[in-house]
């Protein structure tokens, strides 16, 4: 959603193909780290459970970006360039709830929907989602206001937004009852 007279900068959504995992479906992954390692480009082991590979977030020569699988299955990310995690996710396609993994896998995992599980995402991590995912529909919506189409890939973005909006205000209601 670039306005026309403006350069797309290059890797952004305007100039970039739609990688091939976008398709892959969820039985095609046992763990977070089966889903994210295939996303990522000059993934290098360096201990158990830990990777390098490059930051798909800004424009990387060197790996800095580390991948880390706690014992409970859940991963962390951290860019040493200094790019936020929610980027990170967003540059791969993925989310926070894909850093964790699912009940069903054996991990120790808490329910969302149970009243006495804590929430799985903590205020702040929801409240820069919601931000986040509000800017790309603002965005939409204003390129819509001013007559201009939106292209397969932002109409999907955009899906991908409200679908997310959408969870992280059941995330919400679940945890105020």
């Amino acid at each position: 959603m670039t306005p026309k007279n403006v350069k797309a900068p290059e890797g952004s959504p305007k100039t970039r193909r739609r990688p091939d995992y976008i398709n892959i479906q969820e039985e095609d992954y046992n763990t977070p780290l089966e889903k994210i390692l295939p996303r990522l480009k000059n993934v290098k082991p360096v201990g158990p459970g830990k990777f390098l590979a490059i930051c798909p977030a800004h424009q990387d020569k060197s790996p800095s970006l580390s991948i880390r699988e706690l014992t409970d299955g859940k991963i962390l990310l951290n860019c040493f360039a200094g790019c936020e995690t929610r980027v990170v996710l967003s540059a791969l396609y993925l989310h926070s709830r894909d850093l964790y993994p699912h009940p069903a896998l054996g991990f120790e995992n808490h329910s969302s929907h149970s009243r006495s599980a804590p929430p799985r995402f903590s205020a702040r991590e929801l409240l820069d989602l919601i931000h986040f995912e509000g800017l790309v529909s603002l965005i939409a919506a204003r390129t819509l206001q001013k007559n201009n189409p939106l292209s397969e890939a932002d109409i999907a973005r955009l899906a991908l937004a409200v679908k997310t909006l959408e969870a992280a205000l059941q995330e919400v209601s679940h945890g105020h009852r």
